[in-house]
């Protein structure tokens, strides 16, 4: 659905730390509540001398399909990771005003996109207009959320007019962007031996050390530190004041820990033991296992199955992810749950169906094995319904290792087809991974296709739920799910956001290309109609007004929803904006001289989110949601500003900007 035009006339220009946020951010969507109770939901801390760091969240978008750690991350947009990362933060640091129940630590500061060759030689080439507009936003609202602790990376970073230097020595963004621009007064460490390897782009382990402390890098995971840090200071090479002020940081977050105070009057070590484990933190990952589910393809109305018959519906279950637990879990087997239940437990344990389990291959790089592959097949073809369940782990991508294709690895591919070609009447694909997988052929020949990414502990009951309707899916892709042809068309070491040189340009927001399912998109088991309330007129704004100030929130927009078919759903609702006039007599803002909106590294996005709720809704009921164009602002976030080629100015330009709303069913 588009329209609203917004007719934006000029009135002044502003400064980034002009939009900075103002008060405290709402959670105001379904899903980041969730995320909120999930976080509150964690094992009860020990009763004293004790104090929890976090390493997470990771923020780094999804640049790249092939990245290692897309499992870890949010979304390829700026703005969720950021609202993602602000619930995060507040929700597990808590609401004390003396302490932390624990310190969170947004990771990794920045640009990082690349496990290979990741300890020495990965070096981001980012323009400055990239670095705020795509990579620091997230780390912008860890910032205004109070995160205690951030973790710069391995990665070196090059910028205009600066070569090669390591995340954890840019002194420049650390001290200067984070600290003196953005207020932060938390600790920095750095991950576990960025500081050491780098080492190379320096005379001696002493001078290392020096560097990366007195660039604001207060700590590092390791013995680096422990081992050069005193020589460093004794030959002079960091000053007492810089080592003074480190200490303090950390000092100040153990502070908040309580580690040095009586447990009698801290709240977090008071946590029941009964907290962990209970029934509302199982009823939490469930919820969060059925959200995350994404409905691509449903044309043969295959789903919800029907199992009204006077015989239980005979299903098959093949597939490497049939029976896989802890790969449920994803990259990290730091934390382990209680259970873990699989696809074929939570299809096992409902009375409506007959389970036939044969995965047809061992694992999932799924070598071919005629014995499997001939069992599969046949159970396929002697069912009523086949669901198969493929997809990737954390031995296909993980940290530390990248992918060097997006397809289905092994034989899986070819098991769906011999299954398909054997006559299984309906077949139902289901696809667990972390990162985008490139599925042309699944696209092309699959009527019944559903996302429901390493779903965690409750994966195979939220999948059982999805396909017999006791749940809608309701979950919207994070990614964008790229064709074949995007990893032979783009280098994975190529930063650059927009389309250069014959590249297609990464992510929803500057994408030039076909996609297989867009960013945001998710089918339901009912139908929803939009209508903007007053319809598709235009609305007369200026730049100001499109600021939230103390007394208005920005230029609103209300939307009526309704559920239009005859299942209660959920629904995510994701408004987007664009320039649509072409920018042809506006002007940036480019320093002092103005330069005229164009292509390359001066192309405006495509599209930009703007804002993101998740209702719920009842057949036939409707509900009114409304948008203001200041949305994103409380965590530093602008979706209507054009950003300066130097990375430090941004402004609304007068023209005419498209506020649309839709996921692309």
């Amino acid at each position: 659905l588009a329209g609203a035009d917004v007719d934006v006339a000029p009135e002044r220009s502003f400064d980034v730390a002009q939009i900075s946020g103002r008060g405290d951010a709402a959670a105001s969507t379904r899903r980041r509540k969730l995320l909120a109770n999930n976080a509150n939901r964690g094992k009860p801390l020990p009763d004293k001398g004790c104090g929890l760091s976090v390493y997470g969240p990771t923020m780094n978008i999804n640049r790249d399909p092939r990245w290692g750690r897309n499992q870890e991350t949010v979304s390829e947009d700026p703005y969720l990771n950021g609202a993602y990362a602000a619930a995060l933060v507040r929700s597990v640091q808590g609401d004390d005003p003396r302490f932390l129940q624990a310190a969170f630590t947004c990771k990794h500061f920045t640009a990082y996109s690349v496990e290979t060759d990741r300890m020495n030689t990965s070096n981001a080439v980012v323009s400055d207009r990239d670095l705020a507009e795509t990579f620091l936003p997230a780390f912008k609202a860890c910032v205004i959320a109070g995160s205690q602790q951030l973790m710069c990376s391995y990665n070196a970073i090059t910028s205009p007019g600066l070569d090669a230097t390591g995340a954890c020595f840019r002194g420049d963004l650390i001290d200067g962007l984070l600290r003196e621009q953005w207020g932060w007064n938390g600790s920095m460490i750095g991950d576990c031996d960025a500081v050491a390897n780098q080492v190379f782009r320096y005379p001696s382990n002493e001078t290392c050390v020096a560097a990366a402390i007195e660039a604001g890098t207060d700590q590092n995971c390791g013995s680096f530190y422990g081992e050069f840090g005193m020589a460093a200071f004794e030959q002079g090479l960091v000053t007492t004041e810089r080592l003074t002020t480190a200490l303090a940081r950390i000092l100040l977050m153990r502070f908040r820990l309580g580690e040095f105070d009586p447990p009698s009057g801290q709240r977090y070590l008071r946590i029941p033991p009964g907290t962990s484990n209970s029934s509302a933190s199982a009823d939490s990952a469930l919820r969060a296992a059925r959200e995350s589910v994404v409905l691509l393809s449903n044309s043969a109305k295959t789903l919800p199955l029907d199992v009204s018959g006077e015989e239980k519906l005979k299903v098959a279950l093949i597939g490497p992810f049939s029976e896989l637990t802890s790969e449920l879990m994803g990259q990290k087997t730091d934390y382990t749950p209680y259970t873990i239940v699989s696809f074929a437990e939570g299809l096992r344990a409902r009375a409506e169906l007959t389970l036939t389990v044969e995965t047809g291959c061992a694992g999932v790089a799924c070598p071919y094995d005629e014995a499997n592959f001939t069992r599969a097949v046949a159970a396929a073809a002697a069912a009523d319904v086949t669901v198969v369940a493929l997809g990737i782990d954390r031995t296909i991508e993980g940290e530390a290792h990248d992918r060097t294709n997006t397809t289905l690895p092994g034989s899986q591919l070819e098991l769906l087809q011999q299954a398909m070609a054997a006559g299984a009447s309906k077949v139902v694909v289901v696809l667990a991974n972390g990162g985008p997988l490139a599925v042309d052929w699944v696209k092309r020949n699959c009527p019944t296709v559903l996302e429901a990414f390493l779903g965690g502990q409750s994966a195979g009951t939220a999948l059982a739920d999805v396909l017999l309707g006791d749940y809608s899916p309701s979950g919207a892709l994070p990614f964008t799910m790229y064709p074949e042809a995007f990893v032979e068309q783009n280098a994975m070491t190529d930063f650059r956001m927009r389309p250069a040189d014959g590249t297609t340009g990464r992510t929803y927001r500057f994408y030039e290309g076909s996609v297989l399912w867009p960013f945001g998109f998710g089918l339901s088991y009912t139908t929803f109609g939009f209508a903007w309330a007053g319809g598709e007129a235009a609305v007369n704004a200026t730049t100001n007004s499109l600021l939230p100030t103390a007394t208005t929130p920005g230029v609103e927009l209300s939307l009526r929803v309704t559920n239009t078919g005859g299942v209660g759903s959920a629904k995510v609702v994701l408004f987007f904006v664009a320039r649509v006039d072409g920018g042809d007599a506006a002007t940036r803002i480019d320093g002092d001289a103005p330069t005229r909106i164009g292509d390359g590294d001066d192309a405006p996005p495509r599209k930009t989110l703007v804002a993101i709720e998740k209702i719920f809704l009842e057949p036939n009921a409707s509900t009114t949601i409304s948008v203001t164009s200041g949305a994103g602002t409380e965590l530093g976030y602008c979706a209507f500003c054009a950003v300066a080629a130097d990375g430090k100015h941004r402004r609304i330009e007068a023209g005419i900007y498209e506020v649309s709303v839709g996921d692309g069913a």
